[in-house]
C-alpha cells in the first residue's frame, strides 16, 4: 500500500443508507412549496404548536432549513420552553 492510497472504511451498507437517506430527504421536499408544506406536514404543525407560534409560510421555509422557533422547539412537550 503506497502512502497515497486511501482505505475506505465505510463498509457497502452503511453507504447504500447513506445515499438513500439522501436521496429520501431531496425527494421529500422536492415540488412542495412552504404553503404547501405548512398546510400538510403533521410534524411541523405540532412543532409549531409546541413552540406556540402560527403554522405559516415563512415558519416552514425557516422550519426546513433547520432553524427558527419551530425547528428549535420540534421534541418539547406543548407548552415547555426551550431555556
Amino acid at each position: 500500500m503506497s502512502k497515497f492510497q486511501v482505505v475506505d472504511k465505510e463498509s457497502d451498507e452503511t453507504k447504500a443508507r447513506r445515499k438513500f437517506n439522501r436521496e429520501f430527504s431531496k425527494a421529500r421536499f422536492r415540488g412542495t412549496s412552504n404553503s404547501d408544506f405548512s398546510k400538510t406536514d403533521v410534524k411541523f404543525k405540532e412543532s409549531c404548536e409546541k413552540a406556540g407560534v402560527e403554522a405559516t409560510p415563512r415558519q416552514a421555509s425557516k422550519y426546513r432549513q433547520k432553524c427558527g422557533a419551530a425547528y428549535n422547539n420540534r421534541n418539547n412537550k406543548v407548552g415547555e420552553n426551550n431555556e
